[in-house]
């Protein structure tokens, strides 16, 4: 059964900080904050970050904790028959034309201790449609991903972490 969380635009207080993907190149902006089940009222806040050369790279801007997983779920998409998926709709925007920056995300189950990944269902991954330049006004960015073969049981402690940034060459 599918969940949907609510992502603020504004970093929060965490009780556990979880050690971002190494799968991000440029993780100097993060900020934490918590995906909630509920809606939570927010109006969009833009996240700016200026880059000095021309590296092609993902740059982590939000790490969500979703919550604490109920012990004892299994996470199975690794036959045929259970192909799970994961999707995201975010709006985004880029400075200029040729920033040629796309949205980026990432799911893994990180252990309480903040170090343990346990299983990496979305390894960090970009959106196939660019960023747009449109006079300040933001472009809805939404993908549909098939989840990496994982075969999980959740234990007491795991959390759900997704991390959302822009990847692509910030100039």
């Amino acid at each position: 059964m599918a969940t949907r969380h609510y992502l603020g635009p504004d970093a929060e207080s965490t009780p556990i900080a979880f050690a971002p993907s190494a799968d991000w190149e440029d993780t100097s902006i993060l900020a934490r904050a918590f995906g909630k089940t509920t809606k939570r009222g927010l109006t969009m806040a833009p996240v700016d970050f200026s880059d000095v050369d021309y590296t092609d790279k993902d740059i982590l801007f939000r790490q969500y904790d979703l919550g604490e997983l109920t012990p004892g779920q299994r996470i199975l998409s690794s036959d045929m028959e259970t192909i799970l998926y994961v999707s995201i709709c975010i709006r985004v925007s880029e400075a200029v034309i040729t920033g040629n920056m796309y949205l980026a995300f990432g799911l893994r189950i990180m252990a309480a201790n903040g170090t343990t990944v346990r299983a990496t269902l979305v390894p960090v991954t970009r959106v196939s449609k660019e960023a747009t330049v449109e006079n300040g006004v933001w472009a809805s960015r939404y993908a549909v991903v098939g989840m990496a073969n994982v075969d999980y049981t959740t234990v007491a402690g795991d959390h759900g972490v997704l991390e959302i940034g822009m990847g692509g060459d910030p100039t």
